[in-house]
Formats: C-alpha cells, structure tokens, sequence
C-alpha cells in the first residue's frame, strides 16, 4: 500500500480539485493521510465529507503547528509500505502512483522516485520565475543531472516523490529537518547515498497561483539557502571530496555569501579565486585570494558561484581542459 501525505491548511479553493485526482488513481492500493492543521476556512469539512464517502482516506484535525508537524503526524500514523507527497493545491495525473510503483520495484531500494512536472494555472498565465525552474527540474533525468545540480534549486518536486518506507525512515525521516522541507530532505537524500530515478511521464500537475506558500512565507524570502546548502556540502560529496579543501570561484555576491555561510559552519576555503589580478595575493575575512592557476586537483574540490551570464561555461572549460570532472572535482552553486 502506498501512503500519501497531504498537509493541509486553508486549502479550501483547491482542495476538493486535489481529493478527485487522488481517487482517481488507477492505482488503487493507497491510503491518504489528511492532516488538517487547524485550518479556518471550509478545508476540515471537506476532508470529514471525504473520509466518510472514502475509507482510503482518513482525515487527522490537528491544531495548527505548521507544515512539518502535520508532515510528522502523517509519517507517524502511516501504514504503507511506500511513501509519496502531495500537497492540497495541485493535482495528481491518474498514473502517478502506479508509474512510481512500478519505477521502485524497477529499480530497487535505495531509490527515490519521481517524475515530470507540469506547471500550470487558471487563473492567468504561469508566472515566468516559476515557468523556468519547473523547465529546469524537467531538465534533469537522470541521477547524475540531479546531483550536479544539487546545489542550484532543490532538484526535486515535493508533491511528487515517491520512496520505500524504510529508505525513508533510514534517512531520517522528517525529523531534524527545517523549513525548506523539500530541499533540506532532498539533500539528505543524497547524502545517505539514495538515487534519484524519474519517469518521464507526467506526475505532478503543479499549481502556480499567487498564494503559494514560496511566494508568501517568509522563510522562502532568500531560496538561495546558502546556510543550508553549506552544511550539505560534505555530506552529499562524501567519499569524492577525499582530504581536499573547498575553493570558491567568485568573488562577487554569490561566491561571498557562500564563502560566508562555509566560514559559519567551520569549513575555511582554501581560497577565493578570481580572474581579477589586482584582487589576487589579498586576504578575504581570513581567507587568501588567487587566481586559477593556484588550484590544484589534489588538494582542491572548486565550488563555481559566479553569477555573471557565461560564467559557469567559462569556469567549467576551464577546469575540464585541465581534465577536472563535474561533480568529482568541481560544482556549480547558485
């Protein structure tokens, strides 16, 4: 059985839309854990009339404690040997689940499984930000793209997953995890070595409207979430990093605040590189600055955070005509 977990919280526009794409599954072994956290509007009616009209789905009125305690008394109470996510406002295609079933039992444990996302809207046009990173999250196929773009945007839907109870429970589960829930999960994932398979198939209708909590919570302000980005680092690259030190390529906005966040984490760089000859040979907050040709492959792993437009091509034919090898020797951040 497969355990679905749907926070919800005045979700009472889009709720009813959501419930009618999850019953329609072809795949019908499920369970959905509703937990409504203390919503005020219509939602906690909608979810009873529901569960009344379908066993499968089982509504948990809970006070209002935020998105990952509701997340937490879904985990708690669920019953299935898989695990998948879905939030109140989008809409699940009617092959989702069974897609993801049988992509897991394809590929094995240790897999996290999901799929392509649609944006879309009815209410007008699909805002352009949102557009061009769920075309970006539908750039990533296999488990090699996501990771090198780990540690750009999250690099996995969070109404789309889908995994094995006990590689989730393994990882962690969402304990410990802070808002970004999607991201902070998705980099434990792949510091506890799971992979990223995905279907090409369609599994997430994502819903873009100008209440979406990325657009009105003010812990998604700032998405670039260096701290967190900074303490996955070591994690995620594990055994590729070896006795290696980081080097920050870019001095300009992005490669300061990385470097900063890496400083507050205990993890000094070996150095700041730039292009810029009347920089190089200086001290940044204690870290020296040099130029490209300082690096080393033994001793250095480069994180690239330059934001300026061709930067990231320049510094990547840069380092692979020195034989250096994305992902093993080098990443990008943004």
């Amino acid at each position: 059985m497969i355990s679905i977990f749907l926070p919800v919280w005045n979700g009472e526009p889009y709720l009813e839309a959501c419930l009618r794409s999850i019953v329609a599954q072809t795949d019908e072994d499920w369970e959905l854990l509703a937990v409504d956290d203390g919503s005020t509007d219509a939602s906690a009616g909608i979810l009873a009339h529901w569960a009344g009209a379908d066993g499968r789905i089982r509504f948990l009125p809970s006070p209002h404690r935020g998105l990952l305690a509701a997340l937490r008394r879904a985990e708690a109470e669920a019953r299935g040997a898989l695990f998948a996510r879905m939030d109140q406002d989008d809409l699940m295609p009617p092959e989702r689940l069974a897609l993801q079933r049988a992509l897991l039992e394809a590929e094995g444990p240790g897999v996290v499984a999901t799929g392509r996302a649609e944006a879309y809207s009815e209410a007008g046009p699909v805002g352009p930000g949102f557009k061009r990173y769920v075309d970006w999250l539908s750039s990533l196929r296999t488990h090699g793209d996501h990771l090198a773009g780990a540690f750009l945007e999250c690099i996995i839907a969070s109404p789309s997953w889908m995994m094995r109870r006990d590689d989730f429970l393994s990882c962690g589960g969402h304990g410990a995890i802070e808002i970004p829930e999607d991201y902070g999960l998705a980099l434990r994932w792949l510091a506890h070595g799971m992979r990223i398979a995905k279907t090409p198939e369609t599994v997430l209708l994502w819903r873009d409207h100008p209440a979406r909590a990325t657009r009105t919570r003010p812990e998604y302000r700032d998405n670039r979430f260096w701290e967190l980005k900074a303490r996955s680092l070591r994690p995620v690259l594990g055994e590729r990093l070896g006795g290696r030190r980081f080097a920050v390529w870019g001095m300009g906005d992005t490669g300061k605040s990385l470097a900063r966040s890496l400083l507050v984490h205990g993890e000094v760089p070996a150095c700041l590189v730039t292009d810029n000859p009347r920089k190089q040979g200086i001290v940044w907050e204690g870290v020296p600055v040099r130029g490209a040709d300082f690096l080393d492959r033994r001793s250095h792993f480069v994180l690239s955070a330059v934001s300026a437009r061709g930067g990231w091509e320049e510094i990547s034919g840069a380092l692979a005509g020195r034989g250096w090898r994305e992902v093993e020797d080098y990443l990008r951040m943004a």
